[in-house]
């Protein structure tokens, strides 16, 4: 009986865990000059190692704060420069968490709370 038990709050557990990814979302923003023509589309993933709070939520304090918005801009620009363009448009930001983020973020108590961030769009020129 108490295996039964045991087997049922771990398969709880792990749908609750599973259940909890986080997603913020974005869309149709625009960055540099965007007059032209379009020179291609992009998408680049980011990983951002944040501190005290939940992975791909909130932080309690903001001893890191702006890093997310700094790994963005700077993977925007890279993706601009890349193909030569002057901006980009139609501009995706997706901010989550991984399952396995959010168990990293458990396991250390809320200490470490990385986060992943995509983002996509047309670089135009």
């Amino acid at each position: 009986m108490k295996k039964q038990v045991l087997v049922v709050a771990l398969i709880v557990a792990l749908v609750a865990l599973f259940a909890s990814c986080t997603t913020f979302s974005m869309d149709g923003l625009a960055y540099g000059d965007l007059k032209g023509t379009a020179l291609g589309d992009f998408s680049v993933e980011v990983v951002c190692t944040e501190w005290l709070g939940t992975s791909g939520g909130a932080n309690i304090a903001n001893i890191t704060q702006g890093a997310g918005k700094e790994a963005v801009a700077a993977a925007v620009q890279a993706e601009i420069d890349a193909l030569g363009g002057t901006g980009a448009i139609n501009v995706t930001v997706e901010q989550k968490a991984t399952a396995m983020q959010v168990i990293l973020n458990r396991v250390s108590g809320g200490i470490y709370a990385p986060e992943t961030i995509v983002v996509s769009g047309t670089v135009v020129k």
